[in-house]
């Protein structure tokens, strides 16, 4: 089998050949400029993205019924953690937790009694919760870090950050300091009324712990409606937005003299149409601009899209990319200067319920339903060239050649 170079060699000794020859050969002239057609297609068109599957969840013996989501949590691209039955006729009841980093696949299981587990996004440090009863282990020491016994019922939760937990019950939004051993869950701000018929999906907050966010989703006249509920720490204020997922990050937009927080929201209408926003948040700081915002449009344009929604938002602020990623399976690459969709790839063909950002490639993992475990990685010299030549957007072309430091041409 030869390489492209060896195969774009041959067809130009062939085609050299046949015109040397005088030889009217119309229709292998026709197949080798249509060979040299495809060649440069290939080279040039193709989404400048290297997809990989780093493991297969079925693999590592986790069933496939067991593939869901909150089953399967990654709450950083260090850890992937999984509550699930052992595989076998005699152990349907047994119920394990495990455990492993999707980069090394040495996963750690272990019984456990728990109706929910994710991993600490940075420590080696699990938090199990059953019922309305919440445990911290060591993973190293197996010993009990933290317990809390909760007198409501609990409606989502999730990691904020390394020290703090995010429990929500029917009217209310709570913190856990886990740096504090003797604390329990402080109320933050009041679950707004909409949201009380929403499936509570995500939860964010930015790195200062000034702004959080918290998201849900409405089944209404067969699609699904996104709503986010944002609340503000300095001016103890919340409002609603319609988006189905969002993200804070810190950001030195071009003209700044420091970075800003920023908020990134995804949403899609019934009719289609989808829009990304990047909107700058207070303070103001000192020496930067006044606060800028910007919208674009994601593409929901085929039948396979109609009950298609974004569902995840990833951020490098490094490379000023933003990575869309919808439930079936759809990843937009946006700037986030701009907002402009540089490119759109299907990473599989089914359901994607989980993302997190590696920081080591600036891309993304993401898994799916069928049990795949996927690496999103930029080809940054080929990124460039693409949106310089295909997307068209020669000042966001610019910008990322010297972000990436690679040549423009």
């Amino acid at each position: 089998m030869h390489d492209k170079t060896s195969l774009h060699k041959i067809l130009k000794l062939m085609k050299s050949h046949f015109y040397s020859c005088g030889i009217v050969l119309k229709s292998i002239s026709a197949i080798v400029n249509f060979a040299f057609m495809m060649l440069r297609r290939d080279n040039t068109l193709r989404p400048p993205l290297r997809i990989t599957e780093l493991l297969q969840l079925t693999h590592l013996g986790i069933p496939l019924e067991h593939i869901t989501w909150p089953r399967v949590t990654m709450t950083s691209d260090q850890w992937i953690c999984i509550r699930h039955c052992l595989m076998g006729s005699n152990l349907e009841n047994v119920t394990v937790i495990t455990v492993l980093n999707p980069h090394h696949t040495l996963p750690q299981t272990w019984k456990a009694v728990a109706d929910c587990a994710q991993m600490n996004p940075s420590k080696p440090i699990i938090a199990v919760k059953a019922g309305s009863t919440f445990q911290i282990y060591d993973l190293g020491t197996r010993k009990c870090l933290h317990r809390c016994c909760l007198t409501y019922t609990i409606h989502f939760w999730t990691w904020v950050n390394s020290t703090t937990i995010v429990v929500v019950s029917d009217t209310s939004v709570y913190h856990w300091y886990l740096d504090d051993h003797n604390s329990h869950p402080v109320k933050i701000f009041c679950r707004d009324s909409r949201m009380k018929n929403a499936q509570l999906v995500h939860y964010v907050s930015d790195s200062k712990m000034k702004w959080f966010a918290l998201s849900g989703l409405i089944a209404e006249d067969n699609h699904v409606i996104g709503i986010t509920q944002i609340f503000s720490v300095d001016h103890n204020l919340c409002q609603n937005i319609e988006a189905h997922c969002v993200c804070f990050t810190s950001y030195q937009f071009k003209g700044n003299a420091q970075p800003s927080c920023v908020l990134i929201a995804a949403t899609r209408n019934a009719n289609m149409h989808g829009k990304l926003h990047v909107v700058e948040l207070g303070p103001h700081l000192s020496g930067n601009l006044a606060y800028t915002s910007h919208t674009g449009s994601i593409e929901f344009s085929n039948e396979w899209c109609r009950y298609d929604f974004p569902s995840s938002i990833q951020v490098s602020s490094k490379l000023g990319l933003v990575y869309i990623v919808t439930k079936y399976g759809v990843m937009h690459l946006c700037d986030m200067e701009t907002c402009t969709t540089l490119c759109s790839v299907n990473l599989c063909t089914d359901v994607i319920f989980s993302t997190a950002f590696n920081k080591e490639t600036e891309g993304i993992i993401a898994i799916s339903r069928n049990g795949q475990v996927l690496s999103v990685e930029l080809k940054k010299e080929q990124l460039v060239k693409y949106v310089w030549e295909v997307s068209k957007r020669l000042h966001i072309a610019e910008r990322l050649s010297l972000v990436l430091d690679v040549d423009q041409t």
